[in-house]
Parts: C-alpha cells; sequence; structure tokens
C-alpha cells in the first residue's frame, strides 16, 4: 500500500501489469463510479494491479461496510 503523493488526484484509476487486465477492470466496478483502467508497465515489482483513489471517491465510500466478504481476485501462485 502506498500513496500517490502529493494526495491531489482529481480521478480515481485503477492501474494494472500486462496480463491483469480482467482482474483490474474487475476492481474498477467495485466503485460507486467509473474507475479508468489503465496498463501502467512501470508499477512496483511486487504489485501487478494498484489502485490510486482520487478526490471523486465520496468520503463515506470508505467508511462503508462491506456487505461480502472480500475475495483474492488472483495470485502469483496461480
Amino acid at each position: 500500500m502506498t500513496n500517490q503523493k502529493p494526495f491531489r488526484v482529481p480521478t480515481t484509476v485503477v492501474q494494472y501489469r500486462v496480463g491483469f487486465e480482467a482482474q483490474a477492470s474487475a476492481l474498477a466496478g467495485r466503485f460507486p463510479q467509473p474507475a479508468k483502467v489503465v496498463v501502467q508497465a512501470r508499477l512496483d515489482p511486487r504489485a501487478d494491479v494498484r489502485i490510486v483513489l482520487g478526490r471523486d471517491l465520496p468520503r463515506q465510500f470508505a467508511l462503508n461496510d462491506v456487505p461480502e466478504p472480500p475475495q483474492m481476485l488472483a495470485s502469483a501462485a496461480e
């Protein structure tokens, strides 16, 4: 987990490494507004997908209870 400084990103973006577009799209679909999905060749080597939260994300979204348990979308072991 890292932060995108200076914390002024206007819109939420889901970045992904080649081969992980399906997982990135699935994550983007979980936000209350459309999140942009973009391929990013220079992700941290420890990550296949990165979510950059933007100011468009409603504050209460982060405070909501999760209606279902989280699920693993991908694993390096697969």
